[in-house]
């Protein structure tokens, strides 16, 4: 986590910790760098891939490209819509047009 673990915020960043009882801060396409840094609830470490992918509601058994870049991981996981919110929204689509 380097120096945004003691960074004082404002335009520096800030390693942002997580709380177990919380709602996640918003998942971002390049979760390791100084002014994005989401820091484990209890490690001082940054959200593994897994991690980043369960707080979108990826399923575990979701496999990423094993030959894709880890930022290609981030990146994806960051630019999705949470899983569970897209199968909501896409069955009121459905139950609202096609009845």
């Amino acid at each position: 986590m380097g120096k945004s673990f003691y960074s004082g915020g404002g335009k520096r960043g800030i390693a942002r910790r997580l709380a177990w009882d919380k709602p996640s801060l918003t998942i971002l396409t390049s979760p390791s760098q100084k002014q994005t840094d989401r820091c484990h609830p209890t490690k001082t470490r940054p959200l593994s891939v897994r991690e980043c992918a369960r707080i979108q509601t990826f399923p575990d058994e979701w496999k990423f490209p094993t030959n894709q870049p880890i930022t290609q991981k981030y990146k994806q996981i960051g630019n999705a819509l949470p899983v569970i919110f897209a199968m909501k929204v896409g069955k009121a689509i459905i139950k609202q047009y096609f009845r």
